[in-house]
C-alpha cells in the first residue's frame, strides 16, 4: 500500500474521533434535580381561632393598561395559595398561574409583599379573577377573591373587550407518541367465591394474545380469574379481573353481583345481561330501593358459551341515572375459556419537557398529567410559573414558550410511569420563537429523532468505529505487505 494512502487512511479515522468527541463534549446534560428536606418543629401555644384573608387593589373594575398591583393580608393560617386565572369573554379559561404556595406557615398572621403584575405575561385582554385560599383554625377552609377586567384602551365590549386577540401563538400542538411497554409475561390466578386461590398461578411467558385456561378440573360455580400482566423488570404493568361460571353439568348457573353505594337518592337499580354485541339476552331485573352490600345472583341458565357483561345501573326518583357498573363474565360448559391478553401495554401517567436554549441551557420544564390533562409550567430553577388546563388532549401534547426570549429551543419530551420510571425513548421537537410567536422547526436529522443517546454512547461508538478503521487498516497493510513478499519470490 503506498505511503500517501495509509496517511490518508489514518487522518480519516483520527478526525472521525475527534469529531465524535467533540459532540460528545457538547452534548446538554440533564438537569439536576434538587432534594430538599424538612424539619418539622413541635411547639406548645395558644392559637386564635380568628382565621382571615383579604385582598385589596386601588384599580377596581375596569383596566385598560397590563400593570396590576394588589395586596394580600392572613391571619392565623396554616397554608395560603394564590392563583390568578384569565377567562376570555365566553368564560373558557385562558390561562391559571399560582403567583403564591405556601402549606408551612404555622398558625401565622401577615402581609405579603406587594404583587406587581403584567397582564400581557397572564394571557392578554380578559377577565381575571384573582383567588386566595387558606387553610385556618381547625381546618376552616377560607377563600376570597378580586375580579378585574383588562380591557383595550378603545373599550371594546362591555365583557372585557378584544380578549388575547392571538390566542396560543407562544404555544405549538406536538403528536404525543406514547411509548408502550412489552408484556413479558402474564400470571393467571384463580379463586373462589370465598376468595381462595383454587388455581395458579398459571404463567405464561411472551403471550400471544390469546391464551386458553382449563377449569375442567374445578366444580361447577362462580369463580374470578384474575390476569396480571409484568414487564421485563418483573414489574406489574396491568390486571384484570373476569367472573367465570363453570356448568358442567348443565345445571343451575348463575353469578353473584354485589350492590353499589352510589348515594341516597337512589331509589332503583336494573340488572342486565348483554353478549359482546350489546343485546340483551336475559330479562332484567329491578330492585326497588336497593340496599349497598346486598348480593343478588344473576341467572345464566340457557346461555351459550361465551362472554357477556353483567350491567347495573342506579336510578334516582326522576328517572336519572346517577351510576353503574359493567361486570365482565365468561360463561363455559367444559371449563374451558379464551383469555384476550394484550402484548403491549401503556403505562405513561406523566409527560416532562425539558426545554433547552441555542447553547444547550436548560430554560424551562413542564410537566404534564396525563389523567387530568393539566400542564404545570415551571421555570429552570423549579419555581412554578402558571398552569395549563387540557395541554394533553385528544393526542396531542401542548407545549408553552410565553415569557421566554426570541430564539430558537429544543424541546426534550419524556415519558413516565406511575414509579417515576422512563417509558420508552425520548422525543425531541425543535421551536424556533420570535416575536412572541411559537412554530415547529423541521428536524433535518429526523433519521436519528426519538433516540436517547447519551455521551457515553458517542464515545463507545467513537471507539468501535477508530478500532474497526485501524483493524482494516492493519489488514491491508498486511495482505499489501505479503503481496510484495509473494511478487519478489517470483522475481527470483
Amino acid at each position: 500500500m503506498r505511503k500517501t494512502h495509509k496517511k490518508i487512511l489514518g487522518f480519516t479515522g483520527l478526525g472521525l474521533v475527534a469529531a465524535v468527541t467533540t459532540v460528545a463534549a457538547v452534548l446538554p446534560t440533564p438537569m439536576a434535580k434538587a432534594v430538599s428536606s424538612i424539619t418539622d418543629t413541635i411547639q406548645v401555644r395558644v392559637i386564635s381561632d380568628d382565621s382571615d384573608i383579604t385582598i385589596s387593589t386601588t384599580s377596581a373594575g375596569e383596566i385598560t393598561s397590563p400593570e396590576y398591583a394588589f395586596d394580600v393580608a392572613y391571619s392565623t393560617l396554616v397554608s395560603l395559595k394564590i392563583t390568578v386565572s384569565n377567562y376570555d369573554s365566553e368564560g373558557n379559561l385562558i390561562k391559571s398561574t399560582i403567583v403564591f404556595d405556601r402549606d408551612d406557615l404555622d398558625y401565622e398572621s401577615g402581609v405579603l409583599p406587594t404583587f406587581e403584575l403584567n397582564l400581557d405575561n397572564f394571557g392578554g385582554r380578559g377577565h381575571y379573577v384573582i383567588t386566595a385560599e387558606g387553610v385556618g383554625h381547625d381546618g376552616t377552609p377560607i377563600e376570597k377573591m378580586l375580579e378585574v377586567v383588562y380591557k383595550s384602551e378603545e373599550g371594546g365590549s362591555d365583557d372585557g373587550g378584544e380578549v388575547n386577540p392571538e390566542p396560543g401563538d407562544s404555544e405549538v400542538d406536538v403528536d404525543a407518541d406514547i411509548p408502550t411497554v412489552e408484556v413479558e409475561t402474564i400470571a393467571v390466578e384463580v379463586y373462589d367465591k370465598d376468595g381462595d386461590l383454587v388455581k395458579g398461578p398459571i404463567i405464561y411467558d411472551n403471550p400471544t394474545g390469546d391464551e386458553e385456561i382449563d377449569l375442567s378440573d374445578l366444580p361447577d360455580g362462580e369463580y374470578t380469574v384474575v390476569i396480571i400482566s409484568r414487564d421485563e423488570d418483573n414489574n406489574v404493568i396491568k390486571k384484570e379481573v373476569i367472573d367465570v361460571v363453570v356448568d358442567k353439568d348443565a345445571g343451575d348457573s348463575e353469578a353473584e353481583v354485589t350492590i353499589e353505594d352510589h348515594g341516597e337518592d337512589v331509589v332503583k337499580a336494573e340488572i342486565t345481561v348483554t353478549d359482546k354485541d350489546g343485546n340483551i339476552v336475559k330479562d332484567p331485573i329491578v330492585i326497588n330501593n336497593p340496599t349497598p352490600g346486598d348480593k343478588i345472583n344473576v341467572d345464566l341458565d340457557g346461555l351459550e358459551d361465551g362472554d357477556y357483561n353483567i350491567n347495573v345501573d342506579y336510578y334516582d326518583g326522576n328517572g336519572n341515572k346517577v351510576g353503574g357498573e359493567v361486570i365482565p363474565v365468561t360463561k363455559t360448559d367444559d371449563g374451558k375459556i379464551s383469555i384476550k391478553t394484550d402484548k403491549e401495554v401503556d403505562v405513561v401517567t406523566q409527560i416532562e419537557i425539558d426545554i433547552y436554549d441555542e447553547d444547550g441551557n436548560l430554560d424551562r420544564v413542564i410537566i404534564i398529567d396525563r389523567e387530568t390533562g393539566t400542564a404545570y409550567v415551571y421555570d429552570k430553577d423549579g419555581n412554578l410559573l402558571y398552569t395549563i388546563p387540557d395541554a394533553y388532549k385528544d393526542g396531542k401534547i401542548l407545549i408553552d414558550l410565553d415569557g421566554l426570549a426570541s430564539g430558537n429551543y429544543t424541546a426534550v419530551i419524556t415519558y413516565k410511569d406511575a414509579n417515576g420510571k422512563t417509558i420508552g425513548n425520548t422525543k425531541t421537537v425543535k421551536i424556533k420563537y420570535e416575536a412572541g410567536k411559537a412554530i415547529i422547526v423541521p428536524d433535518t436529522g429526523s433519521f436519528f429523532q426519538g433516540l436517547n443517546i447519551s455521551r457515553q454512547d458517542y464515545l463507545i461508538t467513537g471507539i468501535i468505529v477508530f478500532t474497526v478503521i485501524g483493524v482494516v487498516a492493519f489488514g491491508i497493510v498486511k495482505r499489501n505487505h505479503n503481496t510484495k513478499k509473494f511478487s519478489g519470490k517470483n522475481r527470483r
